[in-house]
């Protein structure tokens, strides 16, 4: 089985391909399962969904968030989190 499960795009991050590109260059890849996780964006879930059932993909549900906290003291640290198989019609999580 072969997967992917930390892809951007060109519409929701610093990807070179659009949503469109990302599922034919997964289908010609012979890819079985990825995940698009733009950066602080969820704008190409409901779109990839649909694409991955059409190429005959598995599909999960994906983001990268940036989180910034800071220690006591003033010193900030910024992180990226990977998060997978949410809902992205969520109001919560589009807020």
């Amino acid at each position: 089985m072969k997967i992917d499960l930390h892809i951007h795009t060109s519409t929701g991050s610093d990807g070179n391909l659009s949503v469109e590109e990302v599922l034919r260059e997964a289908r010609k890849r012979n890819l079985d399962l990825i995940s698009i996780t733009d950066h602080d964006s969820i704008d190409a879930q409901a779109k990839a969904i649909t694409l991955a059932k059409e190429h005959g993909i598995a599909y999960i549900t994906g983001i990268e968030l940036n989180v910034t906290f800071s220690y006591p003291g003033g010193k900030s640290v910024s992180l990226d989190f990977l998060g997978y198989g949410y809902d992205y019609d969520n109001p919560a999580l589009e807020e």
